[in-house]
């Protein structure tokens, strides 16, 4: 299973630890006669921690709801660009991987992976993308067609692979069904 980066468990605890603190503080400072000051900072101190970590814990919870409320989808889907995200904590990091991901549609959609799913990708890779809201549930590679282009108007085309000559306009060889053709020149018409 994917990387689910939705766990509200380090907020709360620092929501308990700080909103512990803040409340010794607040009495600490009302029993012994301490200045209003003191006991404002306190409450301010308290008020700022529950605002900024509930709000945290509120968004992850939302985001949470909105990933299972959502289908589970499989497409087909290109890797168009992979990128690192190194976040530094003190003398510690971590490292965020991520993929985005073009799909039929024309839509792009950048997902989270972990870092054994990072490796196993590849810009350009065509597969099956599974993913349900943001998170990312896997990507089976399959190997890519060859991709058709179209051929120049104009002159006779020949085959780069069997030499065979199709007539303009023409997509893939009448002889091997490649879609490898070029102008016919003067140099392949002898």
């Amino acid at each position: 299973m994917a990387k689910r980066s939705d766990s509200i468990l380090g907020p709360i605890i620092l929501l308990i630890v700080g909103g512990g603190f803040a409340l010794f503080w607040i009495t600490l400072a009302s029993s012994h006669g301490a200045p209003a000051l003191l006991l404002l900072f306190g409450v301010v101190f308290l008020a700022v921690l529950v605002i900024t970590i509930g709000g945290s814990i509120f968004k992850t919870l939302d985001e949470r709801s909105r990933n299972l409320a959502a289908p589970m989808l499989t497409s087909q889907a290109r890797v168009v660009t992979k990128r690192t995200e190194v976040k530094h904590r003190g003398k510690s990091h971590t490292t965020e991987y991520y993929a985005t991901f073009d799909l039929p549609s024309g839509e792009r959609l950048e997902l989270e992976l972990d870092g054994a799913q990072y490796g196993q990708v590849a810009e350009g890779d065509w597969g099956l993308l599974r993913h349900q809201g943001t998170w990312f549930l896997g990507f089976e590679r399959q190997p890519a067609a060859e991709p058709e282009r179209p051929s120049p108007p104009g002159d006779e085309l020949v085959c780069e692979y069997c030499a065979a000559v199709n007539p303009p306009g023409t997509r893939k060889c009448s002889s091997c069904g490649s879609s490898r053709l070029v102008p016919r020149t003067a140099e392949s018409a002898t």
